[in-house]
């Protein structure tokens, strides 16, 4: 299977993965199959990095950083969701915290008023998670875009 067809097929299992933050999966289900499920994701997308940078002859370090850096970025992500869920057995109707946070981060960018360090504490939790992903995205691109240093073989028929 080819690097870029891979790593699509990853990218876009990650995103209905995600989804599932949005439909209260973390209230019925918990944090842990979904870190579970983020874990084995990472990991294959650490392995086809891995085998993509040693076929170029290029040092996995990188992408090995980038792999935990992004796990934690999940893990951070998955904590705020589970915290924005309301419990079981309250009415959706309620208030809850992620209606707060939306409603404050919706006048922080749409007055541009400073909140002095708790807006830049929002604009930090909504920049960190586009400035992750766009480092991973990117990143694959990069590795993706390396020049093997195996010949090219042709199969016979």
């Amino acid at each position: 299977m080819p690097f870029a067809t891979a790593v699509t097929a990853i990218y876009a299992v990650n995103l209905i993965v995600c989804n599932y933050l949005s439909l209260g999966f973390l209230a019925r289900g918990g944090v842990i199959p979904f870190l579970l499920f983020q874990a084995v994701l990472t990991w294959v997308w650490y392995v086809l990095h891995a085998r993509r940078l040693a076929d170029a002859g290029r040092s996995i370090w990188i992408a090995r950083s980038i792999a935990v850096m992004f796990f934690l970025f999940i893990c951070m992500v998955a904590l705020i969701a589970m915290g924005t869920q309301p419990p079981p057995q309250t009415n959706q109707t309620e208030t809850t915290l992620g209606g707060a946070i939306s409603l404050i981060l919706f006048a922080f960018l749409l007055t541009g008023s400073g909140f002095g360090g708790l807006g830049y504490f929002f604009a930090a939790v909504v920049a960190l998670p586009l400035f992750v992903a766009l480092l991973v995205f990117a990143y694959s691109i990069f590795v993706g875009m390396r020049r093997s240093l195996m010949p090219n073989v042709q199969q016979a028929p």
